[in-house]
């Protein structure tokens, strides 16, 4: 049996189940089969006026609120809920649309909840837009084999592998050498690049360092310097430019009167975190005006620098030092 209604501003009243979502879905689907032609065999066909869709198809209910319809071109607006669901449960809840099945996306076989492109044809791509600019697009690779992404269950911030570590949350030295593998191969964890900066470390066991190389201090500012008794009377003394608290250069040049005892007290431009081990004193071939210097006090701050002869008054010197810690 077919069943064909024709012509403009028809109205079907007195059917109580036309809200229905099946009845709806089954209208609509014999009404596209029959816009297609009026010789083709369907059950049910509304052959709208023209095809320009300014003649539509309207579900009302009984106070003429339009629920529903469709135009002559095909278009297609429902004011309450959609579902898809085999079992024929209504959904109430206006503007929801709820599937109880499968959705695919360009693709008409779907094997996820929501399937979006064809493998070897679309590419499948997710737009998310921002509520005041711009856009995200979720995709794959091209090539995107068969990954599964399991997202964390707490909240956070995704970080591209363009950004540095500082996107991450703050690791401890300790927290890193856990998750860092031996890249070199040999003995060592972590290379570092060339003329690295590193604050304080602390080096256990026996250190090696490789032929040419040598230990450098960047320390701008010099210690300090003042005479000691042994000088006599107007010396004069000074630290060399470029001296650091870990090496450097004293000039001396001694006065009258002098006697035995403090020759320098050298002070620190910081602090050590013990006094020195040692501090080890050469000088050049005028310093035999001193005789037989040596460190008689060593602390966190300060070395003393004291001799056993008296220096050779108003005579010039250069005493180098290295201190160990």
């Amino acid at each position: 049996m077919r069943m064909k209604v024709r012509g403009q501003g028809v109205v079907l009243k007195g059917v109580k189940t036309m809200k229905k979502v099946f009845l709806l879905v089954s209208v609509v689907a014999g009404l596209l089969i029959g816009m297609r032609a009026d010789s083709e065999a369907a059950d049910v066909a509304v052959v709208l006026d023209d095809a320009a869709g300014s003649s539509a198809f309207s579900v009302q209910d009984s106070s003429s609120t339009e629920w529903a319809h469709i135009d002559s071109n095909g278009n297609m607006v429902i004011k309450g809920g959609l579902r898809l669901d085999a079992s024929g449960v209504e959904n109430t809840t206006a503007e929801n649309l709820i599937v109880d099945g499968k959705v695919g996306i360009g693709t008409t076989s779907p094997g996820a909840l929501l399937d979006v492109g064809l493998a070897g044809t679309t590419l499948g791509v997710i737009r998310l837009e921002g509520s005041t600019s711009g856009y995200v697009d979720l995709q794959p690779n091209a090539t995107a084999g068969s990954v599964t992404i399991t997202l964390p269950a707490t909240t956070g911030t995704a970080a591209l592998t363009a950004n540095n570590l500082s996107a991450f949350a703050a690791t401890t030295s300790s927290q890193l050498a856990g998750v860092l593998s031996d890249e070199t191969g040999t003995a060592g964890k972590a290379v570092f690049d060339t003329s690295p900066t590193i604050s304080a470390p602390t080096v256990t066991g026996v250190t090696t360092f490789s032929a040419g190389a040598t230990i450098k201090s960047t320390q701008t500012t010099a210690p300090t310097v003042a005479a000691g008794v042994a000088l006599g009377i107007g010396p004069t003394v000074s630290i060399q430019a470029g001296s650091t608290d870990m090496a450097g250069r004293i000039n001396i040049t001694a006065g009258t009167t002098t006697t035995t005892g403090v020759i320098v007290t050298v002070t620190f431009n910081g602090t050590y975190g013990s006094a020195p081990k040692a501090v080890l004193l050469t000088g050049n071939v005028a310093a035999s005006l001193v005789s037989r210097p040596w460190g008689s006090s060593i602390t966190a701050t300060t070395f003393v620098v004291s001799a056993a002869v008296a220096p050779t008054a108003s005579a010039p010197a250069n005493l180098f030092y290295v201190v160990i810690e």
